[in-house]
């Protein structure tokens, strides 16, 4: 009976062990896009949407812009895009997210 002790003792000390040293948590992982961003020279801020969502834009020299999974993801070019001339801020992210912004009419 006390080496049955010993032993469940012994094995739920091992586990805690084990359990203490696991691997660095999500929440303290950066964001692999805003790495991203600083690794091609940009800098990053954090963008609000009009529903009051967040998003990241990393900006580059010369009024240039992208939004940051996008740049990541090749969807805007390295470098960014340059924003001057679009009207609305729906235009810009439209554009820096990869989409296609055009005026008719």
């Amino acid at each position: 009976m006390l080496k049955t002790l010993k032993l469940i003792l012994a094995l739920s000390l091992f586990a805690l062990f084990i359990a203490a040293c696991g691997t660095e948590s999500k929440a303290d992982m950066p964001n692999p896009a805003s790495v991203n961003c600083t690794d091609k020279g940009g800098t990053l801020t954090i963008e609000k949407d009009g529903s009051g969502g967040e998003y990241g834009v990393c900006h580059f020299e010369d009024n240039r812009q992208c939004e940051e999974w996008a740049l990541m993801n090749g969807e805007c070019p390295d470098g960014g895009l340059k924003i001057t001339g679009y009207i609305t801020n729906a235009a810009i992210y439209c554009a820096i997210t990869g989409g296609e912004y055009a005026i008719t009419g």
